[in-house]
């Protein structure tokens, strides 16, 4: 029912603008599709015992191998397009996946020892909220948020309270 307040709230921030449809629908797959990596983490870290970073490096390893593949492919499909990162862009790559990729998922596989799954996938629900106020901040982006982009905030941030509450009541039974 939260995840659905949460649908409702994005909705209202993108307008149902058609232009945003595609967009909006590959979301919310890699939301619901985030959601099973977090439960299935945890239970795989309980069953196994293995370490978070040793999952991480597991993952990792096998995320690059697939997209090693899939870049060699598609590079043969078509050899027009140049998709080989630069010596410059393999390192900002680089950059980019310890600090954003590699740090916050050591830092959720740590927290999903400690509070449940269903918690942490419903604090996915604040990242349109953030990635929308980064907008904003680094482009300047603020010329189209209505009304209803604020209900829609306010609509996330009431099912993430509503979680935190329910999380809180829950410990203390």
């Amino acid at each position: 029912m939260l995840s659905l307040i949460t649908v409702a709230g994005v909705m209202l921030i993108f307008g149902f603008d058609t232009r945003y449809r595609v967009g909006i629908a590959v979301g919310c797959l890699s939301s619901l599709l985030y959601s099973f990596y977090s439960v299935l983490s945890k239970k795989v870290q309980a069953v196994t015992g293995r370490a978070s970073s040793t999952m991480l490096f597991y993952e990792l390893v096998g995320g690059g191998v697939v997209l090693a593949v899939a870049l060699f492919i598609f590079s043969q499909c078509r050899p027009e397009a140049d998709v080989i990162p630069s010596a410059h862009d393999f390192w900002a790559l680089l950059i980019f996946a310890a600090v954003f990729t590699i740090a916050p998922f050591l830092l959720q596989l740590q927290a999903l020892r400690s509070i449940s799954a269903f918690t942490v996938s419903l604090s996915y629900n604040l990242e349109p909220i953030y990635t929308i106020l980064l907008a904003m901040l680094i482009f300047g982006e603020s010329r189209e948020l209505s009304g209803a982009f604020w209900i829609g905030v306010s609509l996330i941030l009431i099912s993430v309270l509503i979680q935190t509450l329910l999380a809180i009541k829950a410990k203390r039974v």
